[in-house]
């Protein structure tokens, strides 16, 4: 084969080294634009994420927002109730209570009672197994077949002169049925209260003028004592017939 002239030679080598760089280049280009890229997914990537947090913050202020609005609702409706009832607590204490229920995240209803014994006696109906509403009206019903009283300290001198503060005071049904002498007072409030029941609930306060064993000795016959000390400071004995 024969040689190419010098020149030749030197200029195809030129041409080769220009290609060469060339190519190096354009290598680097491609590898500084895939760079470019995968920065841009990244960033891609991240910007999606950023939005996903934030549509998720959205949504949970969202929600604060709406319970926020709720409870408010729920405070006014309170008020509400206090305005129209500055003197009776029941409406207020049942208002709340039937706002916790509507607010609960899990169910829950209202049983109305008008005394601690009563509602203490009522929740021997409750199955634990039943559905809140099926529950709510057994004990409901249980509750209105109980008959409740109580015998207190008079806080006061009586307006007609029947006793004077200090002197026991018995009640049954909401109704002053007895007063005087305590054990006198009681055994009345009893008879009042246990006629045709089997059961009497007695819940006794913090300090009653009569023990356990007087107490039972003035339940009528026939009748069973179920007794606790409740500690109550207001009420000597909370009674409850059923």
């Amino acid at each position: 084969m024969a040689a190419l002239p010098e020149d030749v030679s030197v200029d195809l080598k030129l041409v080769i080294d220009e290609l060469e760089s060339a190519v190096t280049d354009m290598e680097s280009r491609l590898e500084s634009a895939r760079a470019e890229r995968d920065e841009a997914k990244a960033r891609e990537i991240e910007v999606g994420l950023d939005n996903a947090r934030l549509r998720h913050e959205l949504a949970l202020a969202r929600e604060r927002e709406a319970d926020a609005l709720e409870h408010k609702a729920a405070t006014a409706d309170i008020l509400k109730v206090i305005a129209s009832s500055p003197d009776d607590v029941q409406p207020v204490l049942r208002s709340i209570a039937e706002r916790a229920c509507e607010l609960s995240e899990k169910p829950a209803a209202v049983v109305p009672t008008t005394a601690p014994q009563e509602g203490l006696a009522a929740l021997l109906a409750f199955d634990p197994d039943r559905p809140a509403r099926f529950n709510a009206s057994a004990v409901s019903s249980a509750a209105e077949a109980l008959r409740i009283g109580g015998v207190a300290p008079a806080a006061r001198d009586d307006a007609q002169g029947r006793f004077i503060a200090g002197d026991a005071v018995g009640y049954a049904g909401g109704e002053l049925v007895a007063w005087g002498d305590p054990a006198a007072t009681l055994a009345a409030t009893l008879d009042q209260l246990v006629d045709g029941a089997e059961l009497l609930t007695c819940i006794a306060g913090e300090a009653p003028p009569l023990n356990e064993d007087d107490v039972q000795a003035r339940v009528p016959d026939g009748v069973e004592l179920e007794y606790h000390e409740g500690g109550q400071p207001a009420w000597w004995w909370l009674l409850c017939a059923e």
